[in-house]
């Protein structure tokens, strides 16, 4: 793909899901008193949480989404598709098992908001270890543990200004935390009401991390092209 194409595509996505991001992240304080008003008629209940779209829509986004908004075939377009599928599948599933595991309107305050950064830490850590596993799977061993450490985690240098997955993305999840936190510290009918809102952060990142792939990609200068082919 040329370079123009490749910029334009990082262009018009990033543009689109930091929109999306955006939106999402502000819609949040209009959510939470929607749900809260509308709690005193019609109360939310945790089963009702499993409606949300982190768990209705994520075999979509897996199967339909990622492939819409990848690269041209090949391993760049592999690459891409089992970071995005390893993050939707870890988080769609843990944040599942996490409701199924606990009795959220019985957990103090504190006690809830010590397992949801658990539990956003534990997601983080599952999906960077399916990736890994996957690539060392395709790759092979060693080749996959290096092309892990290239897209997923490499710092910017003075050689080299390219950055990876994770330190693109570190600025969604340090977000994500800092808006955790203020609903946490908010008022809330109940806790079942917070994790609705929760599941919309977490599904915002989702999206930014589309955005943040294409930022991976677009500035590798042969590095993950060199390891592509050796």
């Amino acid at each position: 793909m040329d370079n123009e194409v490749l910029i334009a595509i990082i262009g018009a996505t990033s543009v689109v899901s930091s929109a999306i991001a955006a939106g999402v992240f502000k819609l949040l304080e209009l959510k939470k008193k929607r749900d809260i008003k509308i709690s005193d008629e019609e109360p939310l209940t945790q089963i009702k949480l499993f409606e949300n779209e982190l768990f209705n829509k994520s075999e979509y986004w897996i199967n339909y989404t990622i492939k819409r908004l990848g690269f041209e075939q090949g391993d760049r377009n592999w690459i891409y598709e089992t970071i995005m599928h390893c993050k939707i599948k870890s988080t769609a599933m843990m944040c599942k098992t996490f409701i199924e595991n606990n009795d959220l309107t019985s957990l103090t305050n504190i006690r809830f908001e010590n397992l949801i950064f658990t539990l956003m830490s534990d997601i983080v850590d599952e999906y960077n270890d399916l990736i890994l596993e996957e690539f060392e799977k395709y790759f092979g061993k060693n080749k996959g543990k290096k092309i892990f450490d290239l897209v997923m985690n490499k710092e910017p240098t003075k050689s080299s200004q390219s950055m990876g997955f994770n330190v693109w993305h570190s600025p969604s999840i340090t977000y994500m935390e800092k808006s955790i936190k203020e609903h946490c510290d908010s008022f809330y009918p109940n806790n079942v009401e917070k994790m609705d809102v929760i599941l919309d952060i977490f599904k915002c990142t989702i999206y930014s991390a589309h955005t943040h792939l294409f930022k991976t990609f677009g500035n590798f200068n042969g590095e993950l092209d060199y390891l592509l082919l050796t």
